[in-house]
């Protein structure tokens, strides 16, 4: 029988345990995960408009109790 299968067998709630624990493993090395290039080209390009920019954003502090408003 294989994986696939035994998992399809499962209810709901343990295929959801299944996938936090494989996504526990998997995150214990992050180090191994690959980065897709459109992501470190999108990071690149973010982090030079920010350094570019005249803005010097918003205070962490004041994000936090504006968001927490809306909640």
């Amino acid at each position: 029988m294989s994986i696939f299968t035994e998992f399809k067998q499962l209810s709901v709630n343990e295929k959801v345990q299944v996938l936090q624990d494989l996504w526990d493993q998997i995150a214990e090395s992050p180090d191994q995960l690959p980065v897709p290039e459109w992501h470190k080209t999108t990071l690149d390009q973010r982090k030079r408009e920010w350094e570019s920019s005249q803005d010097p954003g918003e205070d962490w502090d004041d994000v936090k109790c504006r968001l927490r408003e809306n909640l």
